[in-house]
């Protein structure tokens, strides 16, 4: 993930049950945005954004990270889209 932020409309405590709705809202060459709803007894209670990044190990070092184009596979299981 390389941004986060979130909106707090209701208060929630540990034994809430809560409805979480996730949608990816775009889709770029190596990144996404997902949009997040947490309802409580069918209220919006929290929103949340996020923008993460597809990666793999860097074949150069492994201990660092680098993008990647996000596979068509891999869009078309959160879109719905078959091949």
């Amino acid at each position: 993930m390389v941004d986060t932020r979130a909106k707090f409309f209701i208060p929630s405590k540990f034994e809430d049950e809560l409805t979480v709705e996730s949608t990816v809202l775009e889709f770029r060459r190596s990144s996404f945005d997902v949009h997040h709803r947490m309802l409580k007894s069918g209220a919006l209670a929290v929103e949340g954004f996020e923008t993460r990044v597809w990666t793999i190990r860097d074949p150069d070092n492994p201990e660092r990270l680098r993008s990647q184009p996000i596979p068509a596979e891999v869009k078309a299981l959160f879109t719905g889209a078959r091949r």
